[in-house]
């Protein structure tokens, strides 16, 4: 089945070339959908910055304190 069912000038092109069209299509689709899930969200910001303003504050405790290192 063609993915480019109802596009016309897609399907009257060889197969080697609807496949490089179909390749690339996938190929934009997947970035965007990492971009999507990799872009940092205005929550994300805004607990990076209360935390950011917790260590300014000297209110947080050092990991080594938390998990001390075994010898």
């Amino acid at each position: 089945m063609n993915c480019f069912t109802g596009a016309p000038q897609i399907e009257k092109l060889p197969h080697n070339q609807q496949d490089a069209i179909a390749a690339r299509f996938l190929a934009e689709q997947d970035e965007q959908k990492w971009e999507a899930r990799a872009t940092t969200k205005d929550d994300q910001w805004d607990q990076m910055a209360a935390v950011r303003q917790e260590i300014a504050r000297s209110e947080t405790v050092p990991l080594d304190k938390v998990f001390p290192l075994q010898k």
